[in-house]
C-alpha cells in the first residue's frame, strides 16, 4: 500500500457497518457500506476469503491515478475459496483495478458493467453467470481484462470504446456470443482460450488495429 493510502476490510459474517473498516476486527459487512463510500486515491478495499455477498459493488464517479489506483481485492487464505459477490458496476469512474474476485449472477446481466469509464482492470477473477452477458463495457477506454476465468454464461465479454487490453482469459462454456467487440480502437486479443462456444467465438464487427494471438 502507498504511505498515505487507506486499506479497508470487508467481512459478510462478522464485520459492522457502524466499525471504521480499517482493520479485520473492525471490518464493516456489506458492500453498500463500500459502494456508498468516497475513496480516495491508493486507496484498498479488502474482501474477506471465502465470504459472500449477495449485492452489488458500485464504483461510481471516483478516480484513482496512474501511481495510485483504487483496488477491490481480497485478504485472508483465499487459494480455491475466494470472496463472492453478485455484481460489479463501475461507472464514471478511473484507474479502478478489480482483483482476484468471483462475480456470480444467474440472473440477466450483465454482472460486470463498466460504462464511461478510463484505465480499468479487471484481472485474477472469475465472472459465471448462467443467463446474463458476464462482462460489458460501454464507452470506455484503456481497459484490461487479464488473466479470468469467464464461464456459463449467455454472453461472456462485450466492448466497446477504445484501447482495450484483452488477454490470457478463459472463455467456456457460453450458450451463445463469446468475445464481441464492437466500436472499438486498439484492441489486443492475444493468449486467450475459448471453448464450448455455442454461436460465434469472436466477433470484430467495426473494431479496428485489433492485434491478435488466439
Amino acid at each position: 500500500a502507498f504511505a498515505d493510502s487507506t486499506q479497508y476490510y470487508v467481512d459478510a459474517t462478522s464485520g459492522n457497518d457502524a466499525n471504521d473498516g480499517l482493520s479485520p476486527g473492525t471490518a464493516w459487512q456489506t458492500l453498500a457500506q463500500v459502494s456508498g463510500t468516497t475513496f480516495l486515491q491508493g486507496d484498498t478495499v479488502s474482501l474477506l476469503c471465502s465470504e459472500t455477498w449477495a449485492e452489488t459493488l458500485t464504483i461510481a464517479a471516483t478516480p484513482g491515478s496512474v501511481a495510485l489506483p483504487i483496488t477491490v481485492n481480497s485478504y485472508g487464505s483465499c487459494p480455491g475459496d475466494t470472496p463472492t459477490v453478485e455484481w460489479v458496476t463501475i461507472v464514471w469512474s478511473s484507474y479502478i483495478i478489480i482483483d482476484g474476485i468471483d462475480i456470480a449472477n444467474a440472473t440477466p446481466g450483465p454482472i460486470v458493467s463498466i460504462d464511461s469509464s478510463d484505465y480499468i482492470a479487471l484481472q485474477n477473477s472469475t465472472i459465471s453467470g448462467s443467463n446474463a452477458t458476464c462482462t460489458e463495457v460501454l464507452s470506455s477506454t484503456w481497459i484490461l481484462i487479464d488473466n479470468n476465468i469467464v464461464t456459463n454464461c449467455l454472453n461472456a465479454l462485450s466492448v466497446s470504446g477504445s484501447e482495450a487490453t484483452i488477454t490470457n482469459n478463459s472463455f467456456t462454456n457460453i450458450t451463445n456470443e463469446g468475445v464481441n467487440i464492437s466500436s472499438t480502437q486498439t484492441v489486443d486479443l492475444s493468449y486467450n482460450t475459448l471453448n464450448n462456444i455455442a454461436e460465434s467465438a469472436i466477433i470484430f464487427g467495426s473494431a479496428t488495429d485489433v492485434l491478435r494471438n488466439d
